[in-house]
């Protein structure tokens, strides 16, 4: 099973991992998988592959040589980065894995079970880009609007988000 939250705020509320861990347990119940293993990257971004679960997750997957499946959510869990995303799955592919969406069929080989996975994988990188762009704006009508978003430089203080002379 693989698991990973963006924030430190979805380690604990939202869809954390222990809700997502509780899914996945549910779905390889149901598919009859023997879960063997679980990583899981708490506060960790999806747009990169820089995460220490997943590296152990892949490097398990090589030592074992064998037929494992890889359970998580949402394809969104794995990655939020189109061309990361298929390296990923290229990599535990040729260890032997296979990826085990619950909300998605991924491993399927027809045209068009390919293309939702691609269009799936898309907008994962759109939301997570789109996500990005609207924080960036929020952001800047907060600063021209006299709001200090930052930790309040030397000799200032700040109070309610407006900067003070000290």
């Amino acid at each position: 099973i693989y698991l990973r939250v963006s924030s430190a705020k979805q380690v604990t509320n939202g869809n954390g991992l222990d809700s997502q861990y509780s899914a996945c347990l549910r779905y390889a119940k149901d598919k009859n998988i023997k879960i063997i293993n679980s990583f899981r990257d708490a506060a960790m971004s999806g747009k990169s592959i820089d995460r220490p679960a997943l590296y152990e997750m892949i490097q398990f997957i090589k030592k074992r040589k064998c037929e494992t499946f890889v359970i998580f959510d949402d394809i969104s869990r794995l990655s939020r980065n189109t061309e990361e995303y298929y390296y990923i799955k290229d990599k535990i592919r040729r260890y032997g894995g296979y990826l085990l969406s619950l909300k998605d069929d991924l491993e399927s080989t027809d045209p068009m079970s390919r293309l939702k996975e691609n269009m799936v994988v898309a907008f994962a990188d759109y939301d997570r880009e789109n996500n990005l762009l609207r924080v960036k704006t929020r952001m800047r009508e907060k600063l021209q609007a006299g709001y200090w978003l930052f930790k309040a430089p030397i000799g200032m203080r700040l109070v309610d988000k407006i900067l003070y002379p000290d």
